[in-house]
């Protein structure tokens, strides 16, 4: 994979979990929400996917179905990227 095609995975995985941090962000709670969104401001995507799980569990919750979709669609292009 070339440096443009990173460029363009990353900016992807960006907009997918800022757009499951926004759908989950309430339910997460703000502490979370921060964490998530400084492992997407320095493009640790596979940390941003984790905690965002990792904070649902925590707290007893499944992802909502949209939030499900887009972090399988994060871990598929994550795979894909390695």
């Amino acid at each position: 994979m070339n440096a443009s095609e990173y460029a363009s995975l990353w900016q992807n995985l960006r907009s997918i979990l800022g757009k499951v941090l926004e759908l989950e962000r309430g339910r997460i709670g703000q502490q979370q929400a921060c964490f998530v969104e400084e492992f997407i401001d320095h493009n640790e995507f596979g940390l941003a996917h984790d905690q965002l799980k990792d904070a649902l569990s925590d707290l007893g919750l499944a992802p909502l179905e949209r939030s499900n979709d887009l972090l399988s669609e994060a871990a598929e292009l994550m795979h894909a990227g390695q």
